[in-house]
């Protein structure tokens, strides 16, 4: 094996193991907020590790240059698809902390 397809092995397994991560916070946390946070930074990093390690494993070829335009449009997109998600949410007045998952449907007495 050549030193670039280590780096890219090492870079698409960090990728996918912190995906695997993130997505066990997100199946674990309630609120909005908070899983807005942990989606885009899990898709983000995770992603751009997948990526960046398919480009060095491959080598420098004409697939290259698609992967890093894709990485350039995950990181102007990601952040404004979360604003958009959270201002929605903000604006019909839906409740961004989640509260308590296990006092849902009780009312206040």
């Amino acid at each position: 094996m050549i030193w670039h397809e280590i780096i890219g092995i090492i870079l698409i397994s960090s990728g996918l193991i912190f995906i695997v991560i993130g997505m066990y916070g997100l199946i674990r946390h309630h609120s909005l907020g908070t899983r807005l946070v942990l989606a885009t930074k899990v898709d983000t990093v995770g992603l751009l590790s997948i990526l960046l390690g398919a480009v060095f494993y491959s080598g420098w070829n004409q697939h290259s240059f698609k992967i890093l335009l894709i990485i350039g449009f995950t990181l102007i997109t990601n952040p404004i698809i979360a604003h958009s998600i959270a201002h929605s949410a903000w604006s019909s007045d839906y409740d961004l902390t989640g509260g308590d998952p296990e006092s849902e449907g009780q009312e206040d007495a």
